[in-house]
């Protein structure tokens, strides 16, 4: 569970410099995405997850909305 504010994306704003975003793909399915608001100022790296619960990166920076996407990123710390 989160809260209503980055469930908001903190009103369209970002926080920390990332918007987030999440996907409900299928019943019990999701996507979640977090990516710079300007690649290179406020970030560099794209990251998602889906409900496995293991955040992956992307250092391409797209937004991987879906689970064969994210799930052939490396996973963060790896």
């Amino acid at each position: 569970m989160i809260d209503n504010s980055l469930a908001t994306n903190y009103g369209g704003n970002g926080k920390s410099g990332y918007n987030f975003d999440i996907a409900i793909i299928n019943k019990g399915h999701y996507v979640a995405t977090g990516a710079p608001i300007t690649v290179g100022s406020t970030g560099v790296n794209g990251f998602c997850s889906f409900e496995d619960g293991v955040v992956r990166k992307d250092a391409a920076r797209a937004v991987n909305a879906t689970e064969a996407a994210c799930g052939v990123l490396p996973v963060l710390g790896n």
